[in-house]
């Protein structure tokens, strides 16, 4: 099958479980490690981030501006 795609001109896949209790594990704790030997799949991310592996620059800041301080309390005692 990994021929197939490569000769198709594929670059991967998706696979979709129906039975997400029996499918998820079979997928993760078998194909994927069975892939990963066959060099098919990653063996780890090229960024730590979201935000690298899309490409993306970081924003200018990630702080928020300060708060403007609160009112003064008004005073009532006249």
């Amino acid at each position: 099958m990994l021929q197939e795609l490569q000769t198709a001109g594929l670059s991967g896949f998706r696979l979709r479980p129906a039975v997400a209790g029996h499918d998820l594990p079979a997928i993760t704790q078998k194909l994927v490690p069975e892939l990963q030997r066959r060099g098919a799949f990653r063996q780890a991310y090229e960024a730590d981030t979201l935000r690298g592996l899309l490409g993306l620059a970081r924003p200018p800041t990630a702080t928020p501006l300060p708060r403007p301080p609160p009112p003064e309390p008004e005073d009532r005692t006249t």
